[in-house]
């Protein structure tokens, strides 16, 4: 009702000024907690997918998926973890259904959720709400993915010398090396290969980064 007294807050705490910022105080170091134990989820997701995929993974039996339904679920997994940092992540397609389709499911899903992870994982300016942009082209069987993101970018070096290390010793990078998002570009460029496709990553300090994929699934 108007002009009601408010009374206490839930949580017990003042309504005052003071318990307000008090309360936000509180919201934001959980909210950073929890960030730091997805951030630690997600890293140890990567180590184990890399590990996997790079010990060598039977190709999966074709079948008939819906890609839109894929496509949406990974969407949908993306923007739950930018939303854990204030950012979003907005899809594109076309045509506006993509329609149904015969490959390998689970490594179409793998390349779409690694892209999008790579750019919302990536280093943002400081004061920046991460925005990554995902549009998917299907054109019969060919499918492009491109994404975008606002992150604060790297050096093109950076990613030609891990992906060379990586060739050339077969290893594990350490887990301090150059990032998650690094991890998650050495997943895709992976998946990738499998499927036959191709994979290009383009990247500009201070202007973000740009991943493209194209693969060739069956029409149904």
């Amino acid at each position: 009702m108007v002009g009601a007294s408010a009374g206490p807050t839930p949580s017990g705490l003042s309504s005052s000024p003071a318990g307000s910022s008090a309360t936000a105080a509180m919201s934001a170091e959980w909210a950073e907690l929890l960030e730091r134990f997805s951030m630690i989820e997600r890293w140890a997701l990567v180590r184990r997918d890399l590990a996997g995929v790079r010990q060598g993974r039977e190709r999966a039996a074709p079948e008939d998926f819906d890609l839109d339904a894929a496509v949406d679920e990974v969407l949908q997994a993306g923007q739950r973890q930018a939303g854990w940092r204030g950012g979003t992540v907005t899809g594109f397609r076309h045509p506006a259904r993509l329609g149904m389709v015969r490959g390998d499911r689970v490594g179409v899903c793998a390349v779409l959720t690694h892209l999008i992870g790579a750019s919302v994982d990536a280093p943002l300016a400081d004061g920046t709400a991460g925005q990554v942009q995902c549009k998917l082209l299907r054109e019969g069987a060919q499918l492009q993915i491109d994404i975008v993101d606002n992150s604060a970018g790297m050096d093109p070096a950076q990613i030609d010398r891990w992906f060379r290390d990586w060739d050339e010793s077969h290893s594990l990078p350490p887990a301090d090396g150059e990032g998650l998002s690094g991890w998650r570009l050495l997943l895709v460029r992976t998946w990738v290969r499998q499927l036959g496709g191709r994979f290009d990553a383009r990247s500009t300090p201070g202007l973000g980064n740009r991943w493209s994929v194209q693969l060739t699934l069956d029409r149904r």
